[in-house]
């Protein structure tokens, strides 16, 4: 007779909640159903698109900047759309340079044709503003084409730098409110951006602060979207090392041998 033997899987019996929008949820659900977890679409937000017909003008008047800075994929894809709708020939961006916050992001602009000329070494908000205020020269004007919940932080330290900037709201963030019940009973939630994890916080903070840092573990896309986390007090997230759904499967793997280990699983 034939025996079978069914390897285990690496999140098997594990329970994942996954934020975030349509795009990330569908790439991520089908990798964690592929390792035997549990998922659950928790808070599903949507990307809305503002301010169009500023950021339409803003790409025909480009020559005006000289730096333009991409904190997230959404604002680079909404940025390059302008650019399309509004018949933009790509050489006048010759003379402009393009900061990121970090690897993720750059890989993206990538796709678009566009090399990043500055990445902070480490991936943050105030790590790019800080290394900003040492890169860009006198009479540069930076564009910050981002999200409404964007970090203070950023444009706050460019100006006390007496760096001239334009920080345009280019798309907000919302985000269907979770329940405190449907939380308790996961092992990990993942988080996409930092504007998702403040539509999250929205409802019910301090309780779910207190989960999030005695049960369930968050998992973070990149150090930005856990730097944000920190600003609510969750100091234990687990951060992607690729910022990508394939980076999230990886760590939730990696941090799912010791919850099992430690729940007994």
């Amino acid at each position: 007779f034939e025996m079978t033997v069914k390897k285990a899987r690496a999140l098997s019996g594990l329970t994942v909640g996954v934020t975030g929008t349509d795009a990330i949820y569908e790439k991520l659900a089908s990798k964690l159903y592929a390792e035997g977890a549990s998922v659950s679409r928790i808070g599903k937000s949507k990307v809305l698109p503002m301010n169009e017909d500023v950021l339409a003008q803003t790409v025909k008047s480009i020559k005006s900047y000289q730096w333009i800075v991409f904190t997230s994929r959404n604002a680079i894809d909404l940025f390059f759309r302008a650019v399309r709708n509004e018949n933009v020939d790509m050489r006048t961006f010759c003379h402009v340079k393009f900061a990121v916050v970090g690897s993720g992001t750059k890989e993206y602009l990538e796709q678009f044709g566009f090399y990043a000329d500055y990445m902070p070494d480490k991936f943050t908000t105030e790590s790019l503003a800080n290394g900003l205020s040492q890169v860009v020269k006198a009479q540069e004007h930076v564009l910050i084409p981002r999200a409404k919940q964007g970090s203070k932080r950023l444009t706050e330290i460019l100006q006390e730098a007496n760096i001239e900037y334009t920080d345009l709201s280019v798309y907000d963030v919302k985000a269907e409110q979770a329940k405190v019940s449907d939380i308790k009973g996961l092992d990990f939630l993942t988080f996409e951006s930092g504007s998702g994890v403040r539509g999250f916080f929205e409802s019910d903070p301090e309780e779910k602060v207190k989960i999030l840092n005695q049960s369930v573990y968050p998992v973070c896309i990149g150090h930005v979207t856990s730097e944000v986390l920190k600003e609510y007090g969750v100091t234990r997230a687990l951060v992607a090392k690729d910022y990508t759904a394939d980076g999230i499967c990886e760590i939730l793997k990696e941090g799912g041998c010791d919850v099992s280990k430690n729940s007994g699983r």
